[in-house]
């Protein structure tokens, strides 16, 4: 889905309350020479109490439009798909907040560092229900992978909803300590897949 700027300029607020799944993708516009024209705007005109799983092909809303749409739409996410150059941190700090009922999270295409750091801190109101992660980086280099030993570890620990599988999309890293790190947590029942294709690490 994609919107146009003339269709949504003079829309008033939307109540939906029975769509559980939307994919808010985007789209060239040739009559515009700035380029993409994104869906995400949509999400300042709609209300959506029953969402479940939400995918966001292009993240270019600003902080404040997205957690304005969280808190009132209340929704019951449980799974969230974000492609996204950068996470700002009012996003993982606040936003992610609002979303105590998430269970899967696929971060794509960007920079993780802090989400990795702050992840691992153990904040009990941070994604307390998460299971399963994936992330998709542009380049291994933009994941600390001593952090994300660490984060994986304080998530295994934790005494809510333990993290049940991990998957990097990407090669291995070349550090032996962190891929000793890595099976360690596999043997200890964490899933952790690594690569394009998704295999096991053991």
């Amino acid at each position: 889905m994609y919107y146009e700027q003339s269709c949504v300029s003079d829309v008033r607020l939307l109540t939906h309350t029975s769509l559980q799944q939307l994919h808010l993708g985007h789209a060239w516009n040739e009559a515009t020479p700035r380029g993409p024209k994104n869906s995400m705007v949509m999400l300042r005109h709609v209300t959506l109490p029953a969402l479940r799983d939400l995918h966001i092909t292009f993240f270019d809303i600003l902080d404040v439009a997205f957690i304005s749409f969280l808190t009132r739409s209340s929704p019951p996410l449980e799974t969230l798909r974000i492609t996204a150059p950068v996470l700002p941190d009012m996003i993982v700090c606040k936003c992610f907040q609002l979303m105590p009922s998430l269970v899967n999270l696929i971060l794509d295409g960007g920079s993780y560092r802090r989400f990795i750091r702050i992840l691992g801190m153990g904040n009990p109101s941070l994604l307390p229900k998460l299971r399963h992660l994936t992330l998709v980086p542009l380049q291994l280099l933009l994941v600390d992978s001593e952090l994300l030993v660490r984060m994986l570890n304080v998530r295994r620990a934790y005494t809510g909803s333990r993290l049940q599988s991990f998957r990097l999309v990407h090669s291995l890293p070349d550090d032996v300590d962190i891929v000793l790190a890595l099976r360690k947590l596999a043997r200890e029942g964490l899933e952790i897949r690594v690569g394009e294709a998704g295999e096991r690490l053991v």
